[in-house]
């Protein structure tokens, strides 16, 4: 394709929704794969593995104030943890790696203060989703859907679909005025893993019922099993915390 986009077409530039991207790849084609290193712009090979994935996605939300207003002011509406980033160096990394390769292509709102907003707001309420054929996995941002509430006991699931819908099924029967929870965590990791994944990544401690309790429900994911045959669990969620500290 005449943009140089990995897995860019000669269809995909002609797709409704790649037209407005594709023009702003071909304004500088191929800048979309170089790298960023210690004050230099490196040119690298037009491979996938070199591509600035983070790069496209900023881009491709800018674009959207044009053409979807409402989508970009949902987007924009969403949390971008900005501090605690500064506090964590994610805001560093931004700078120094995504910053550069997104500004080559002059974009009017491709300013620091607007990328590292985006970064955030994708980096905290992202969805991974698997479309057939893809290959790999993909992020996605579901505005309504990254508002719910978290559980590392939750009572929906999340299906989505090959043209990018997002279904929410009740896992359990949930009566009117209850929370409906979705969980953010890996819910197979044990309970220390699961809260310093929710901490670094999404911002908060988790104290789920399921956090709570040293057993985790019955299901002794945490717990150890000694060789002597007795089984050893944390006793609290307070001796976790020590982690964070």
């Amino acid at each position: 394709s005449d943009c140089k986009g990995t897995r860019c077409s000669k269809k995909c530039e002609k797709h409704p929704l790649h037209v407005d991207e594709c023009k702003q790849w071909r304004l500088n084609p191929g800048a979309i794969y170089n790298k960023h290193d210690h004050g230099t712009m490196v040119k690298r090979k037009h491979l996938p593995e070199n591509c600035s994935y983070q790069a496209i996605l900023v881009v491709r939300a800018m674009l959207l104030k044009k053409l979807d207003i409402k989508k970009y002011k949902a987007v924009l509406g969403l949390q971008s943890h900005l501090e605690e980033r500064k506090e964590m160096k994610k805001t560093e990394v931004v700078k120094d790696q995504i910053m550069p390769v997104v500004q080559q292509f002059k974009l009017q709102e491709a300013h620091e203060d607007m990328i590292q907003n985006l970064c955030g707001i994708f980096d905290t309420n992202c969805f991974e989703i698997c479309p057939s054929n893809a290959g790999d996995t993909l992020s996605a941002i579901f505005p309504n859907a990254a508002m719910m509430m978290h559980s590392c006991y939750k009572n929906t699931r999340l299906t989505f679909s090959d043209d990018h819908v997002l279904t929410i099924l009740a896992r359990t029967s949930i009566k009117k005025g209850e929370p409906i929870y979705h969980t953010y965590a890996h819910t197979f990791k044990t309970t220390t893993i699961r809260r310093i994944g929710l901490f670094s990544g999404k911002h908060f401690g988790c104290e789920c019922v399921r956090c709570r309790d040293p057993t985790e429900l019955k299901t002794f994911t945490s717990a150890m099993l000694c060789t002597c045959g007795l089984l050893f669990h944390c006793s609290c969620l307070a001796e976790r915390a020590a982690i964070f500290h």
